[in-house]
């Protein structure tokens, strides 16, 4: 029976994933692994990608939320984790922040290992604006600017 539960179980696995994950387990461990710690050591490992652990990921997404344009990444993958959640839920840790960070973040750490890119946004001027059909949009800040101004020049002229 329990040749077969280890037969069910690696039959997930390609035959470089199975050789991955004796390597490892001829480092991480002095004796023969359970089955449970076989199948961890098949699946490939984040740090071997260059992938932060999640704790980790997720203070450097919660210290770079007020700011995430300017921030230094350790890797896209936590940035994008982060816009994901959303910036706001991230500076604040509100909402279950850290539970959903961590559930998107092992997902995107996944794509990632499978080979997908994840690219980090390039700040320059023209991405500083924001566009809608061809239109340049202003933003909240920018009416509220203009209406006080507006104000100011009627309060001035007596209307």
């Amino acid at each position: 029976m329990a040749k077969n539960e280890w037969d069910n179980a690696l039959s997930q696995f390609t035959d470089e994933e199975l050789d991955s994950g004796i390597e490892r387990c001829k480092t991480r461990y002095d004796k023969p692994p359970s089955l449970t710690e076989f199948l961890k050591c098949c699946r490939p490992d984040p740090a071997e990608f260059g992938l932060p652990d999640v704790e980790f990921a997720y203070r450097e997404a919660c210290r770079a939320a007020h700011a995430p344009g300017a921030a230094r990444w350790s890797h896209g993958v936590v940035y994008h984790a982060g816009r994901e959640v959303g910036w706001f839920d991230m500076h604040q840790s509100a909402n279950g922040a850290e539970r959903r960070f961590a559930k998107v973040y092992q997902g995107l750490c996944q794509r990632a290992m499978a080979g997908e890119q994840f690219e980090l946004p390039r700040c320059d001027g023209r991405s500083l604006t924001q566009h809608r059909n061809g239109q340049e949009v202003r933003t909240v800040q920018q009416k509220q600017t203009a209406q006080h101004w507006l104000g100011q020049m009627k309060q001035a002229l007596g209307g």
